[in-house]
């Protein structure tokens, strides 16, 4: 009876390993990956440093601007004098290369001009103060415009995407000793106000993710596909009253798992400022499940829109210890649970066999 009895205990022993291995080990990760009590609680706040101000051509750059609308502009707005074939030459952006139709005398650069702090926007979305900066639209060539022939005028749409811009860490307040928790981004064609009710607001959805990169290391956070809208509404500082006004506009949050700060803080030891992060939006579609057309999306069209980041953060320390320590723990209970599931060692068959 007893040696009946020991290979049931010997079995039950086994199926709790089995058990640990497919139910418990996944369920620490997960925990260890999105634990509350490392994770900020604190608002998004702006982490614009506006009195930041060497280098304007490093603090926005267009990677990527939709379709290749080019022969439209040319064929619909034809150049007027030889200088306004500039206007056309950062019409398409591919991987960060303007297409042009004359790279050889015109600059292939299309980069954010100027930043706007305060003013009408100076309470958007959760009432923190947005802080952003001035920069082109797809197809606004802010260093062209000037050249543009009279009557220009916008496509009407810039395609589904990829829309990829980067911007630059030295432009933001991150600060060394924590760690990135959430990140976001906030797009708005500030020049036009409307109605909460206005037409030009639709239901969309897209793919979002966002790029971390320092030096030869990459970091990508993909927020999937987004179901969501156009419109941003905030709150309007007034001459006597306080109002409530919405702009075509979209507001992405990236959430970063415990394991993703800590490798972004790993990977960039806390120095944000030779940091490149890099958006990309692609896939629009409305409602309906079609690909867009002229539905408006704030960086779209040949002017300029207002764009603003804020975050979280949590302390890097902390996330270390709760991170590097839990995986340390589970690794070690599942090298304990593998060896003794084993001939090698088995503490509960030797009991057993004392037993007998």
């Amino acid at each position: 009876m007893s040696k009946k009895s020991t290979a049931k205990r010997g079995l039950a022993f086994n199926s709790i390993a089995v058990v640990f291995i497919m139910v418990v080990v996944p369920m620490a990760i997960a925990f260890i990956s999105s634990a509350a009590f490392v994770k900020s609680d604190e608002p998004g706040v702006s982490i614009d440093n506006s009195s930041y101000s060497a280098g304007v051509m490093e603090q926005f750059n267009w990677v990527n601007n939709g379709d290749n609308l080019t022969s439209w502009y040319e064929a619909n707005h034809p150049a007027t004098s030889s200088g306004s074939v500039e206007v056309y030459n950062c019409l398409y952006i591919i991987q960060s290369i303007c297409k042009g139709v004359d790279e050889a005398n015109y600059p292939n650069t299309m980069t954010g001009l100027g930043v706007y702090n305060g003013g009408a926007l100076a309470y958007a979305g959760n009432n923190a103060p947005f802080n952003g900066r001035i920069v082109p639209q797809t197809h606004g060539n802010n260093m062209a415009l000037a050249y543009a022939p009279v009557g220009y005028a916008y496509y009407g749409g810039s395609g589904n995407g990829h829309f990829t811009f980067n911007t630059s860490g030295e432009w933001y307040l991150l600060p060394s000793t924590k760690s990135i928790d959430t990140l976001s981004v906030s797009m708005i064609d500030h020049q036009t106000t409307y109605a909460s009710t206005s037409t030009i607001f639709a239901d969309i959805s897209y793919n979002a993710k966002v790029t971390f990169s320092y030096g030869a290391a990459a970091l990508t956070v993909n927020a999937g596909n987004i179901d969501s809208n156009n419109k941003l509404c905030y709150n309007q500082p007034g001459t006597q009253l306080w109002s409530n006004v919405c702009v075509v506009g979209i507001k992405q949050t990236f959430d970063l798992t415990s394991f993703e700060s800590l490798e972004l803080q790993t990977m960039t030891d806390g120095d944000f400022q030779n940091l490149t992060i890099t958006f990309d939006f692609y896939n629009f579609k409305n409602a309906d499940g079609n690909y867009i057309a002229g539905t408006a999306l704030p960086f779209a069209g040949i002017d300029e829109f207002v764009f603003g980041l804020d975050a979280t953060f949590v302390d890097a320390q902390g996330l270390s210890f709760l991170v590097r320590g839990g995986a340390l723990v589970i690794g070690l209970i599942c090298v304990f649970v593998a060896i003794s599931s084993t001939p090698l060692y088995d503490p509960v068959k030797n009991r057993l066999r004392g037993a007998e």
